[in-house]
């Protein structure tokens, strides 16, 4: 059987150098800070190249930051040999990239996009987001290094940026615009969703509901230890139907837990489950959490 995924995100990492304020890694994951096996990371590849398709990329990311993954530029330069039809993509905080990850990428033509995640500018704008006061410098500089060598380059890399606009913004994503807006090839300001429900005071629950996407178009998130779980929004994993370690894709997409899933869906009862209960991914309307965009 051949599946068909808009995107599979690779956990490759669990480890992340940042305490975002809007984030559970820090306060509420609740499994060990690893890197996963490069054996059972390749293994994955491999399965979804020859037997699966992949409409968009496959994502590096899950509770970790790829930048915090040592294994990155290998694990890069592996899909670039042996599953070249699979676009990597990588997204990250950007404090801890190293400049050989930068010239890398570049150099090699590892990546199609780069995708930079800045949450604060100014050493209060970085405090507020971070709680780190220098930790948007840091991010500053590591961006602006990516950002001239790719024009030194003739650009191969598309430049994404990220950034959302908190509630004590004070100003901040107008500074971050004001930098970069005019530097990257796009440029996106969201509202911080709630992760599931764990912190829904950051995007308001509509009382109308819809059917989950990632059920009915698979988006799996293949975490570090090779659990296989249907949503990003699950980070602690409660809701994994299967594991590559032990089994293929074909074989975990095709038993039970994965049905039992996608009926409580059709059925309307997903938010029956803990994890899923209260989603704000479950709204009838998501159209106000992307304020702002450009490319």
């Amino acid at each position: 059987m051949s599946l068909h995924f808009r995107w599979i995100a690779i956990e490759t990492t669990t480890h992340c150098n940042s305490h975002c304020t809007v984030c559970p890694h820090g306060s509420l994951f609740r499994h060990p800070f690893t890197t996963m096996d490069n054996e059972l990371f390749e293994k994955c590849l491999l399965e979804i190249a020859e037997l699966h398709t992949v409409a968009e990329h496959i994502r590096f990311g899950g509770m970790g930051d790829p930048g915090c993954d040592n294994q990155l530029l290998e694990r890069l330069r592996f899909m670039q040999k042996e599953t070249p039809d699979l676009q990597p993509h990588v997204a990250s905080n950007m404090a801890s990239w190293k400049k050989r990850y930068s010239q890398a990428v570049i150099h090699e033509h590892l990546l199609p996009a780069m995708r930079f995640s800045l949450l604060g500018l100014t050493p209060e704008g970085s405090l507020r987001a971070y709680q780190r006061a220098e930790q948007g410098e840091q991010a500053r500089r590591a961006i602006d290094t990516f950002l001239e060598l790719n024009a030194q380059s003739a650009h191969p890399v598309r430049t994404e940026l990220y950034t959302l606009l908190m509630a004590d913004d004070q100003g901040e994503v107008e500074k971050i615009k004001a930098m970069y807006w005019h530097r990257v090839d796009a440029f996106e300001v969201w509202r911080p969703h709630s992760w599931s429900n764990l912190f829904p005071e950051l995007r308001p629950s509509q009382k109308e509901r819809r059917r989950c996407s990632k059920l009915i178009n698979p988006e799996p998130v293949i975490c570090v230890n090779g659990a296989v779980c249907p949503c990003s929004m699950d980070i602690n994993r409660e809701l994994a139907f299967g594991n590559l370690a032990e089994h293929s894709l074909q074989e975990i997409y095709q038993g039970a837990a994965w049905r039992h899933l996608v009926e409580l869906n059709e059925q309307g009862l997903i938010e029956t489950l803990p994890t899923c209960h209260g989603c704000t991914f479950l709204n009838a309307d998501g159209s106000d959490v992307l304020i702002e965009h450009k490319g």
